[in-house]
């Protein structure tokens, strides 16, 4: 077609110039805000006009057993690293036994904290009601003492027995005790008046084993057996005599019928009667009881 208009009109070029088109251009706004916009992007704040409205944010979800430890889908980073939920599920159900445990722990320390409250307050009950029995028990009177003095051929004996008072008297022998001095009374024949210094000991003794607030009640006795019963009786009284003297003074109970000589007999009875205490056969029927022989170093019975 151009060909042929050349050659009908050869005053006219036959080359073609090429044509340019104009697009319309766009600001560089208008391409921006053609973007697509995501959801994790911020908009961009406007530079001038109107000021901005404040960034409302969203109240955060509770999380319940299930969800804990997944953020919710909006919130993920793109780039954050999803669990299946099947290993989710596991972490769950692993955790779930400390759990148990540390609860099982915390129950057992409570139980036994409040054990241990409970097992104080009843030893506290039990000090209380043993301090209010104590009180309320009449508290025993202190025991009884007495003293004899056994004037043998030998030598001479103290002896200080506590007892306490009743149908039977029961000894105290946490509180007996005994001293032997030599020689006896029956050497002192040729110098009766000194044979009441023999028995000075044995009274010192007596003294110190006997309460100073109980000698006034405390009686002393001394009985003299086969050694001076072979003095003649002058004599013999005159022994007797130099040991009331010391026992007027010694600070105990005493009368002087009290010092005195004693027969074979007696000597076997008191043995009799002591052996029988002993052995627990005093005081019942008398086929129970038990006969003694008292082998002494003059005489026996």
């Amino acid at each position: 077609m151009s060909g042929s208009r050349g050659r009908d009109n050869p005053s006219r070029a036959t080359s073609c110039t090429p044509c340019t088109v104009n697009y319309p251009r766009f600001p560089a706004e208008s391409a921006r805000s053609t973007r697509l916009s995501s959801p994790y992007r911020i908009p961009p704040q406007p530079r001038g006009g109107a000021p901005a409205l404040p960034h409302r944010r969203r109240a955060p979800r509770p999380r319940t057993p299930s969800t804990a430890g997944r953020a919710h889908p909006l919130m993920r980073r793109p780039n954050a690293r999803v669990e299946p939920p099947a290993q989710a599920q596991e972490q769950t159900l692993a955790s779930a036994p400390a759990s148990k445990m540390a609860a099982q722990r915390q129950r057992s320390s409570s139980s036994s904290s409040l054990g241990r409250r409970h097992l104080a307050g009843a030893l506290a009950f039990l000090a209380a009601t043993a301090f209010a029995l104590l009180l309320l028990l009449p508290r025993s009177s202190p025991p009884s003492y007495g003293v004899v003095i056994d004037a043998g051929s030998t030598g001479s004996r103290v002896h200080v027995i506590a007892y306490r008072a009743g149908p039977l008297p029961r000894l105290d022998w946490t509180r007996t005790a005994s001293l032997k001095a030599a020689p006896g009374l029956s050497s002192f024949a040729a110098d009766p008046g000194t044979a009441g210094a023999s028995i000075a000991p044995l009274l010192e003794f007596a003294r110190r084993r006997v309460p100073r607030d109980s000698w006034a009640r405390t009686e002393v006795r001394l009985m003299a057996t086969a050694g001076l019963r072979l003095l003649d009786a002058a004599t013999a009284e005159a022994v007797l005599e130099s040991c009331r003297r010391l026992l007027r003074e010694s600070g105990f109970q005493f009368q002087d019928e009290w010092a005195t000589m004693i027969s074979g007999a007696e000597e076997g009875i008191y043995a009799w009667v002591a052996a029988n205490y002993a052995l627990g056969t005093l005081g019942g029927a008398t086929q129970d009881t038990t006969g003694i022989i008292e082998l002494g170093n003059v005489c026996h019975q």
